[in-house]
């Protein structure tokens, strides 16, 4: 989580981008569900 966390801390930064695309390579739906759910997470997280 930790370099989620410091990937979307350098793209809102770096760009001041308020939104992103995220492309996930997972072995299911379900999966690749909670992927997204955990980079939203990170995305939306203050700290």
């Amino acid at each position: 989580m930790a370099r989620v966390r410091e990937g979307a801390a350098q793209t809102r930064g770096g760009t001041g981008a308020d939104r992103t695309s995220v492309a996930a390579i997972a072995p299911g739906h379900a999966a690749r569900v909670r992927s997204y759910e955990l980079s939203t997470h990170e995305w939306n997280r203050r700290g």
